[in-house]
């Protein structure tokens, strides 16, 4: 639970250094759900403490709180095997929900971003608030990772993105890129109709793929970006 805490912690770490174009902050939240069961939240702040910090009554209050739910494993009918049922009712993620908190300039309190706030912003508002907590926690997440001495110097931070921003004017699919290349992320993108061919990108291959009908396989046209100008490789 420290780990993810932590995780959550480095991806508003990312997130801070990163407002929107229109000046906006935005945070994420992981917090006991409402629906959790009864004394999780006083057992998350237990858990989290160091364990020379626990008192006693501490002590006794922790261990009440996982024997009730290991006794509900315990009781559970037709569930799968007793050990699943033991990891499923200790498996704290399920008492956690994420949010995603904004304010407009630094100073400013901070306001949960529900989904009416978020359809009435613009198309590129909402294309932004979408897409920087899922580039930042990519970018923690890798950032979480153990260093290698035997894997190579630089190793691809990848995501993989399926029309990620369809709909969205080209102008705000340049922001969206240069957020890719602020986060250090490598990105496999398939699309209807873009190119990537922006100035915020410093190296990009893109194919074209083309099929004919009535004829087997796929046509692809290899292109290279370069930051400045678009070179055609060749067909593949």
């Amino acid at each position: 639970m420290r780990g993810a805490r932590a995780l959550v912690n480095r991806m508003n770490g990312e997130l801070g250094k990163r407002p929107t174009p229109s000046g906006a902050q935005i945070q994420l939240k992981w917090e006991v759900t409402a629906d959790a069961p009864a004394g999780t939240s006083e057992a998350v702040d237990l858990l989290l403490r160091a364990g020379h910090l626990l008192t006693e009554a501490d002590k006794s209050a922790l261990t009440t709180f996982l024997q009730q739910r290991l006794k509900i494993a315990r009781t559970q009918d037709g569930a799968g095997a007793l050990l699943e049922r033991m990891l499923a009712v200790l498996d704290y993620r399920s008492w956690f929900a994420f949010s995603v908190e904004h304010r407009d300039g630094t100073g400013r309190p901070w306001k949960v971003l529900t989904r009416k706030e978020h359809g009435a912003g613009s198309g590129g508002r909402k294309a932004v608030m979408l897409h920087l907590p899922l580039f930042a926690a990519a970018a923690a997440f890798y950032e979480s990772a153990q260093p290698d001495p035997k894997a190579a110097k630089t190793t691809a931070r990848l995501v993989v993105l399926d029309e990620a921003f369809a709909g969205i004017d080209r102008p705000m699919r340049a922001e969206l890129m240069g957020l890719l290349v602020e986060f250090d992320l490598d990105f496999v993108m398939t699309s209807y109709d873009e190119w990537g061919f922006y100035s915020q990108l410093d190296g990009l291959s893109t194919y074209h793929l083309s099929r004919e009908q009535g004829f087997p396989g796929v046509h692809a046209d290899w292109f290279q970006w370069d930051g400045q100008r678009r070179i055609q490789m060749g067909a593949q």
